[in-house]
């Protein structure tokens, strides 16, 4: 799981990437606290603060992100179009935290970030 290193009588570990953000995914989850999730992994609280924040400023950077198509929603928008004859005038996205995003379908991508930025938290 994480390396450990003893340096002037000190323990240092190096957690891996996907390890670190599998924790702070846990951390954010409903009724769990940091500090059950840092001593569940025997971490200081502040590190795993530390590691939130590194991650929260990340991920306003562009990433690609898992989509999944209702296609009960798919099929009557289809038809909607259809009938209207034009592209859908609106997208829902619903983020991982439960919260539903319905934006322009015309928005300008750097807008859709800073949304998506202040919206996707916990």
């Amino acid at each position: 799981m994480e390396a450990e290193i003893i340096v002037e009588g000190r323990r240092r570990r190096n957690w891996p990437k996907e390890v670190k953000r599998r924790i702070v995914e846990e951390s954010y989850a409903r009724d769990v606290s940091v500090c059950d999730v840092a001593r569940r992994y025997d971490l200081d609280p502040a590190q795993l603060f530390a590691w939130r924040k590194a991650f929260r400023q990340r991920s306003t950077d562009f990433q690609l992100i898992p989509v999944a198509v209702d296609e009960r929603e798919r099929d009557r928008s289809d038809s909607e179009a259809d009938a209207a004859g034009s592209a859908p005038e609106r997208i829902e996205i619903v983020l991982g935290n439960g919260r539903r995003l319905l934006v322009p379908a015309e928005i300008d991508p750097k807008r859709l970030r800073r949304l998506l930025a202040a919206v996707d938290t916990p």
